[in-house]
């Protein structure tokens, strides 16, 4: 997943305009198609979470993301979740 996010930053830091003229040429329907098949792709990562924190950070993330619209906004509380989770179970 890594090497592939890789290749797409950089197709699109070379190409550039080019890329959003051949986005463009696509139906809105397709594309959102496909935004929503790598939704599912990437949401298939929840189902190797056993952990209750973890699956409670993952929620909390996605719900703060989707609610305010701010996915800025949703990273940041969700690594401060997690955070004051691990702080939680770390020893005294």
């Amino acid at each position: 997943i890594l090497f592939l996010g890789a290749i797409k930053m950089m197709a699109a830091l070379v190409l550039g305009a080019s890329l959003i003229g051949l986005c463009k040429s696509f139906p809105e329907s397709i594309l959102g198609v496909m935004l929503a098949l790598s939704g599912i792709e990437l949401a298939t990562v929840v189902r190797d979470q056993t952990a209750k924190d973890a699956i409670f950070v993952t929620l909390l993330t996605a719900g703060v993301c989707l609610g305010l619209n701010a996915i800025a906004l949703g990273f940041a509380i969700g690594l401060f979740a997690a955070w004051l989770l691990r702080l939680q179970r770390r020893p005294r």
